[in-house]
């Protein structure tokens, strides 16, 4: 019962979380997206206060030892990484993010495979990439 209960707790903080990205004044939708125009797209909702959510579905799991990470690309500079995540089985993402990342003043969000664990800098062409524009 305590573990059920625990589950449901963090359950709540995390739509709590969303609601309060998504319904915030300042909330931006970015659209991720590859090189091939059927493959799944990703989408992040980043509100200045409230943080970045990252979601998607129809995502291919990353081969064993290696994991997908989340960078915020300045317009000078090297990128920050904003976290990893790997997909569930059934291909969804859900990443929520709070990361100290100047998102506010970046030019995009990618996403690329990494050796598992992050990397402090990409090692791999992005896999995806929306601009964020002014």
């Amino acid at each position: 019962a305590q573990q059920e209960l625990a589950r449901l707790r963090d359950e709540i903080r995390v739509q709590r979380k969303v609601l309060a990205v998504l319904m915030a004044r300042d909330s931006r939708t970015i659209r991720l997206a590859t090189q091939a125009p059927e493959a799944p797209q990703m989408r992040a909702y980043w509100s200045q206060p409230e943080g970045l959510i990252l979601t998607g579905s129809g995502i291919a799991l990353p081969p064993p030892g290696r994991t997908l990470q989340l960078w915020v690309v300045p317009k000078q500079g090297n990128p920050i990484s904003a976290g990893i995540f790997r997909p569930l089985a059934d291909g969804r993402v859900l990443l929520i993010t709070e990361s100290d990342a100047p998102i506010a003043n970046a030019a995009a969000l990618a996403i690329s495979e990494e050796p598992e664990g992050g990397s402090p800098q990409p090692t791999t062409k992005p896999a995806w990439v929306g601009a964020l524009g002014d």
